[in-house]
C-alpha cells in the first residue's frame, strides 16, 4: 500500500456543485454538494476527449486523496459537476480514480473553465 498524499501538499479547500438544469424555458441555479477540504488543485494545460467526443482544454487539475482529503458531505465525483475554487467556476470534464496496490489511493479530477 502506497503512502497518503502529505496533509502539507493538500493546501486548498473548494466546493463542490451540481449544475443547475439549462434549456429553452428553465435555466435553475447550481445546487451545493459538498464541501472539499485538503485538496489540491494544479494549473493543467491539457486537450483532452470527453465522453461525448469532443475536445476540451483542461485548466486544472484536482488531486483529492482518500485518507487525508475531506468531503463533508461525502458524495460521488462524476462529470458535469462544478468546483468553486478561489471565486473561479470550474467544470468537471474527467475523473480518473488512481489504485495502488490493493485500493483507491487517489482521484485526478480534470478541470476546464470554457463551458462553465
Amino acid at each position: 500500500m502506497k503512502r497518503a498524499i502529505p496533509k502539507k501538499l493538500l493546501i486548498h479547500s473548494a466546493a463542490l456543485y451540481t449544475a443547475g438544469a439549462k434549456g429553452l424555458l428553465t435555466d435553475s441555479a447550481d445546487t451545493w454538494l459538498a464541501a472539499l477540504t485538503h485538496v489540491r488543485i494544479e494549473p493543467y494545460n491539457r486537450i483532452v476527449k470527453t465522453a461525448d467526443n469532443t475536445d476540451v482544454q483542461l485548466a486544472s487539475l484536482m488531486f483529492v486523496d482518500t485518507r487525508n482529503s475531506e468531503m463533508i458531505p461525502d458524495v460521488a465525483f462524476s462529470v458535469g459537476q462544478k468546483v468553486v475554487w478561489n471565486n473561479i467556476k470550474y467544470l468537471i470534464e474527467t475523473v480518473e480514480p488512481l489504485y495502488d496496490d490493493s485500493s483507491l489511493h487517489h482521484y485526478e479530477i480534470g478541470l476546464s473553465r470554457g463551458r462553465v
